[in-house]
């Protein structure tokens, strides 16, 4: 059961139109339970910031997923590795 709500939560966190929806204000986020902020929670909430190309709040989730012992996955080093590229193309292309 704990696993299924989980999914659930990170389920919700990746659906883009939610993450327009809060504007990205994390109250959902912090009103999880702490038991419930799992690795893939974690997860929906980094790769979110990313899609917006939120640069500072997605290294400050990742900070808070190595205070965790959850960011040594090659997938939320993946994220932030494309995020960071994709603010590279897009300044490039504005010169």
């Amino acid at each position: 059961m704990h696993s299924f709500i989980c999914s659930q939560i990170s389920m919700r966190m990746t659906d883009r139109s939610y993450f327009r929806l809060m504007s990205f204000d994390v109250d959902y986020f912090n009103n999880i339970p702490k038991q419930l902020k799992t690795l893939e929670v974690y997860y929906a909430l980094l790769n979110g910031f990313a899609h917006a190309k939120l640069v500072e709040k997605a290294g400050d989730v990742m900070q808070k997923m190595r205070d965790l012992g959850f960011s040594r996955t090659p997938l939320s080093y993946n994220i932030l590795l494309d995020l960071y590229y994709q603010m590279e193309t897009l300044t490039n292309s504005m010169f």
